[in-house]
């Protein structure tokens, strides 16, 4: 998953900065970890700039009624400079006055919010008006920004903002969510026909959401991909080959393979009779994917039920993988001897 956290990394530093993720192709050679920490340094450096000097400005805010200073942020300070002060305001005040000010004006200003100042803010929200700035954001896809949300907000408020959003939306959401536990409530909150769809739509859709789906699924703990598994085991046959040739195309083998692992036995036999399933580059990949001991014990039942000429092709590649896996192979594969 290194390369999708990798990704995920660095289109939050690229939103930060507001600059084309393209511009930060040099990173790529850092860790996941790193380009985190180089985020984080980054927020540092943009929010702490004239901290004394907003400082006393937001003291002096506290001198003045709250009509005036919502009607000051809608005409005069603007969005950057609100964002700054809410995390210097009392919870309570920056409350009140985030109530009188325009739904298009404070997803602007949530945008440029202090994550580390804000949390409190953030899960006093009301939650009718928490779902309609996520509205707003989302239609400006402002998913970055959604995601430090998801990991500040009360759970009651994000599963219902997330039942008013599209299956696409949520899939670039949950990608950028830090927090494991928080996506496992939040997937464990949804009903198992909004489950489906949303994987249906990241499997038929564009190719963008399959990545950002399997991120999701490693992400979640065992009993919701358990789930999720159980729920694709469900789709057709035409889904199914959809997923393998779309995972194919993007190099996502290794990706996928914690889903796979959490497949029962029929299913596994389902898969193994795609068409998609059959070709040798696809059944190598596959094999390359899965070439450790802990892999292997889990997907035993589908290499077991490859055909013999399929076998050749898997030893070919465990034979430049991994000598152990070939014997493991050769135990379980009919017509390998």
């Amino acid at each position: 998953m290194s390369p999708l956290a990798r990704r995920a990394e660095t289109l939050k530093l690229a939103r930060l900065l507001g600059t084309p993720p393209e511009r930060l192709e040099f990173l790529q050679r850092l860790s996941p970890d790193e380009l985190r920490s180089l985020r984080r340094h980054c927020t540092d450096a943009l929010h702490d700039t004239g901290h004394e000097q907003l400082l006393r400005l937001a003291n002096a805010a506290r001198l003045l009624p709250v009509p005036l200073l919502a009607k000051l942020g809608e005409k005069v300070f603007g969005p950057l400079l609100c964002a700054r002060l809410a995390g210097l305001l009392p919870v309570t005040r920056a409350v009140e006055i985030a109530q009188r000010l325009s739904t298009p004006l404070l997803a602007e200003v949530c945008v440029q919010l202090d994550p580390r100042r804000t949390q409190a803010l953030v899960r006093s929200m009301p939650v009718p008006r928490v779902v309609e700035i996520s509205r707003e954001l989302a239609r400006r896809g402002e998913y970055v920004v959604m995601a430090h949300f998801v990991d500040s907000l009360e759970l009651a408020a994000v599963l219902a903002t997330a039942a008013v959003l599209d299956a696409e939306t949520l899939l670039q959401v949950g990608f950028f969510v830090e927090d494991a536990a928080r996506l496992s409530a939040i997937v464990s909150g949804l009903s198992d026909v909004r489950l489906a769809d949303t994987i249906r739509c990241a499997i038929e859709a564009a190719p963008e959401l399959w990545p950002e789906a399997l991120s999701l699924i490693a992400t979640i703990d065992a009993p919701q991909r358990r789930r999720i598994a159980r729920l694709a085991a469900k789709f057709d046959d035409a889904v199914l080959a959809r997923m393998i040739e779309r995972t194919q195309e993007l190099a996502l083998w290794p990706a996928l393979l914690p889903l796979l692992a959490e497949m029962e036995e029929p299913v596994l036999a389902r898969l193994i009779k795609l068409p998609a399933l059959k070709t040798p580059s696809v059944r190598q990949a596959l094999t390359e994917a899965a070439a450790s001991d802990e892999t292997w014990q889990r997907l035993a039942p589908l290499f077991s039920r490859m055909e013999p000429g399929a076998a050749r092709v898997l030893l070919a590649a465990a034979d430049e993988l991994a000598p152990r896996l070939r014997t493991r192979l050769e135990a379980g594969l009919p017509g390998t001897a």
